[in-house]
């Protein structure tokens, strides 16, 4: 524990460090003034609404998986089941692909429909993230949290460009249409194929609208506080603001990130990892409640209005994060492997060690009688 002379130093180092840097709290200030005049109100409007979100694999990491098992899900807002995987850190890449596709190429999920949309043999062609070796093993050794996000754009992918809808639907992806799991020029491939099939909906008198919302945004960090002092959001009403490319280069450290402008995307083009247009967004009626960053498709920006509008219309009614999409709040608790779910998966885990322990399998008895970690017993 720091004791009182300490704490005062440190103080006083941490006073002297921000009074010599207060010209960037100014300069942030200035940066984001230039928000304030563009500011817009939300009017609420009905539409059917579908979230999509994937287990978080952060939070299901057993006490006891020596093969690093990783249960990869997809759930939607209505508990339906878009993907269910099981793989480990240490599979061999050239296993993976043949979850997706099967000995003639043909694809057995959504992942597989995406690479033969593309003209894709190998999921290694999807994603530098998943190179391997000349064995197949992935070179990348975080490549299970690139996959993750892999599978969530095709389900994506899927949900927009193979299924039909009754009614005008929003859906919300559990991220921004930012991403750089995908090589260049499948991300784009992947962007002009959604923009197709979301006008064919269109000619079909069926309007998709979808949007990515983050946990959590570099530019809501930076930005937060001068925000505040700016009176940005500061509003009695629901709200949104678009975050200019300007603001995104001076957050972004990778010029990848930053969205094109307006007259580059109307030209079709779009950058080799953002597809997204950053708008900052306040649900709720009073001055201090929460902001979201929201990104939606940079070719619906035109339908930004509709697209806050429905969004405002699920987010009224979100429990229990008040002013936060219902149908994503929803789809997160859904996806969730947490309590009874997760004891089952560790049953299982055991179990199948035990299989292939054979006569050595009682040995795990011993195992879980030994304490893994005695120097817990220090606190």
């Amino acid at each position: 524990m720091l004791d009182f002379d300490s704490q005062k130093n440190i103080y006083k180092d941490i006073y002297e460090v921000i009074k010599n840097n207060k010209n960037l709290l100014d300069k942030l200030r200035k940066d984001i003034s230039e928000l304030k005049n563009n500011v817009q109100r939300i009017q609420p409007r009905s539409a059917t609404s579908i979230a999509l979100v994937g287990t978080d694999g952060g939070n299901n990491k057993f006490k006891f998986d020596p093969f690093l098992i990783q249960v990869i899900r997809i759930v939607d807002s209505s508990n339906n089941e878009l993907f269910l995987n099981v793989v480990s850190s240490e599979m061999n890449i050239n296993d993976l692909n043949k979850l997706h596709l099967d000995k003639n190429g043909n694809p057995k999920d959504a992942v597989g429909e995406l690479m033969k949309d593309l003209g894709l043999s190998h999921i290694s062609e999807l994603s530098h993230m998943l190179k391997t070796d000349s064995e197949g093993k992935a070179t990348n050794s975080g490549w299970i949290n690139d996959y993750r996000n892999i599978i969530e754009w095709a389900i994506l992918y899927k949900i927009l460009t193979k299924m039909n809808y009754d009614t005008d639907t929003l859906i919300m992806f559990d991220g921004l249409f930012r991403t750089k799991v995908f090589w260049p020029k499948v991300f784009k491939s992947i962007i002009e194929k959604i923009k197709l099939a979301i006008k064919k909906h269109k000619k079909q008198k069926r309007n998709l609208y979808v949007v990515g919302i983050a946990k959590h945004s570099q530019i809501l960090v930076r930005y937060r506080l001068v925000m505040l002092l700016e009176n940005i959001l500061n509003t009695s009403y629901p709200a949104y603001v678009e975050v200019p490319p300007n603001i995104e280069e001076k957050v972004y450290k990778y010029d990848e990130w930053i969205t094109p402008s307006d007259d580059k995307v109307s030209q079709g083009e779009f950058s080799e990892y953002s597809a997204g247009r950053m708008f900052l967004t306040k649900f709720g009626p009073k001055p201090y409640d929460p902001i979201w960053a929201v990104d939606v498709f940079v070719f619906q920006k035109n339908e930004i209005q509709k697209i806050m509008g429905f969004l405002l219309a699920d987010a009224i009614n979100g429990f229990p994060v008040p002013y936060y999409p219902l149908a994503l709040q929803e789809a997160h608790n859904n996806a969730a492997l947490v309590d009874f779910d997760y004891n089952i998966l560790q049953t299982y885990i055991y179990k199948a060690v035990r299989n292939i322990l054979e006569e050595d399998g009682n040995l795990l008895d011993i195992y879980n009688l030994i304490d893994t970690d005695p120097s817990s017993e220090r606190y």
